[in-house]
This record gives structure tokens, sequence and C-alpha cells, in this order.
């Protein structure tokens, strides 16, 4: 496996001030007491930042990589019976849309653009995480 650095420290130190955002969600499904939901952000963040204090191709990267779409799948599945469905599946495809443009501004050499475009993927998942957290399971 190639473990070159994907970005430079001060690309990744963007990724790692955003990425504290997570914790609104985390605090906030508690709050609500959505615990099993208002871990996930935590988790999450755990994984992201590890990867990206060291941002190479490495084993914490595909950590990474798993926690946040195990942790995804899961949320997507809960959500099916929320209120708030909608309205999250709507920052859900946003979130996802932003990791798609900042993959394919990387592949094109667009490293500084990518990784703002990465960030709004922190952004509108935490958005998301509240908006779903902020409903509650139809009955």
């Amino acid at each position: 496996m190639d473990t070159k650095q994907i970005v430079t420290k001060a690309q990744g130190k963007i990724i790692l001030r955003v990425v504290w955002i997570t914790h609104i969600p985390t605090l906030y499904g508690f709050y609500r007491q959505h615990y099993h939901l208002g871990i996930l952000p935590f988790i999450t963040f755990c994984s992201t930042y590890l990867y990206w204090h060291n941002p190479r191709n490495d084993w914490r990267r595909w950590m990474d990589m798993v926690i946040v779409n195990v942790a995804f799948a899961y949320q997507n599945y809960q959500s099916l019976f929320m209120t708030t469905r909608n309205a999250y599946w709507f920052w859900f495809l946003s979130a996802f849309s932003s990791y798609w443009l900042g993959w394919m501004a990387y592949k094109r050499g667009f490293i500084w653009s990518s990784v703002y475009i990465h960030s709004l993927l922190h952004i509108f998942g935490s958005i998301g995480c509240c908006v779903l957290y902020s409903g509650d399971y139809l009955e």
C-alpha cells in the first residue's frame, strides 16, 4: 500500500479544525435522548481526527472510511423511522455530494479546493445529524 502524504499538513489542519463541529450533533443527540445516534458523530470525530492529524494512505484512512460508512448506514436506516427523515436526507445527500465533488477536485489536482469542499461534508453532515436528532420516532 502506498503510504505517501495525501495532502500537506496545512491542508490537513483545515479538516482538523472543521471536524470539531461534530461535537454539536453529539451533544444534541444526547440532549434529545437519542443516545444510540448521538454517539455516532463522536466516534466519527475520533477516527477522522486520527486520520487527518497525519493524512496518509494507510490503515487509519481505511479505518476512518469504514467507521464513517457504518455510522452513516446505521443512521440512514434509523432515519426511515423518524419524523425528520425527509429533511435529514436532504442534508445527507448534500454531504455525500460534497464528498464526491471533493474527490473529483482532488483527482484533477485542485487540492486546496478539494479540502474546502471536503470540509462541507463535515458541516452538512453535522447539520443533517442535528436535523435528524430533532425528530422523534414514528409511532
